[in-house]
């Protein structure tokens, strides 16, 4: 009879065991690791740039224009992109939302400047329209160009801070 009383514990003990290492994550390999990520860009004697719309973006280095073809050097809303960024909410630089740099990565990312998977917010278009290759940009989003007030996200109601370097005009 001892023996039975002793056997549940000890099976207890193991199926709680297994179920606590199942629970980590460091071998997911959807865990995503934001450490290579730079800081954010510093706007340090960097002119504010406030658009109609409430968008405000600082140029913290110049980008390149070699044809001096102004139509050709600079993004419009049509064209497609490939560029770094980072997201992050503003108050709190460490919450990074999204970045191209994420678990490592070191290459731009395509973009649509028309919208899809990495320029969802209104902002972040308005932002990148005139940008040059190898310009960098801050741009900080208030609530109504990032992500508004839907209580579905997380970020609602937040003013969005993001960091862009546009690494080439594909088309």
């Amino acid at each position: 009879m001892d023996i039975k009383i002793l056997k549940l514990p000890v099976f207890l003990t193991v199926i709680i065991s297994l179920f606590l290492l199942s629970c980590d994550d460091s071998n997911n390999p959807r865990r995503i690791d934001y450490s290579t990520v730079p800081d954010p860009f510093s706007i340090a004697g960097a002119e504010k740039v406030t658009t109609q719309s409430g968008l405000e973006y600082y140029i913290v280095e110049e980008g390149i224009c070699p044809s001096g073809d102004e139509d050709i050097c600079t993004v419009n809303p049509r064209d497609q992109i490939d560029i770094f960024f980072t997201k992050r909410v503003k108050d709190d630089p460490d919450r990074i939302i999204s970045s191209s740099y994420v678990n490592g990565v070191q290459t731009p990312v395509p973009a649509s400047v028309g919208g899809g998977r990495v320029i969802t917010e209104a902002g972040f278009k308005e932002g990148v329209i005139g940008m040059k290759a190898g310009e960098k940009r801050v741009l900080i989003l208030p609530p109504d160009l990032a992500y508004g007030n839907n209580p579905n996200n997380q970020y609602s109601d937040q003013t969005i801070w993001i960091d862009v370097e546009l690494d080439e005009i594909i088309y």
